[in-house]
């Protein structure tokens, strides 16, 4: 998972240690503990990023795929950025789906 959302998430313009919009570290080492269980402080704080083995209730998933955002949200990553591909897709939505593990 990591390698990733280090290319496609974790930049300087988005959630790299300095960026964090929308309060996000996507960074190596900090990806897990900010996404996995927590509220994305969008939704008014009604949606977790991800929950572990749960993948439709899973933000960080709806938002790649551009379903289910509230007001004002976008699908990551933004353009004019290279949206993530069905491939990449699913291998988020298959580790959520085997429980999200921290690796």
């Amino acid at each position: 998972m990591q390698p990733l959302l280090s290319q496609a998430c974790a930049t300087a313009t988005c959630h790299d240690g300095q960026s964090r919009k929308a309060g996000l570290d996507l960074t190596e080492g900090k990806a897990w503990a900010e996404t996995v269980g927590v509220s994305t402080l969008q939704c008014g704080g009604g949606k977790v990023l991800v929950v572990p083995g749960q993948p439709s209730a899973s933000y960080l998933l709806q938002k790649m795929r551009g379903q289910g955002l509230c007001g004002g949200s976008e699908v990551m990553p933004p353009q004019p950025e290279q949206p993530l591909g069905l491939r990449d897709i699913e291998i988020v939505s298959a580790w959520i789906c085997q429980g999200a593990r921290e690796d």
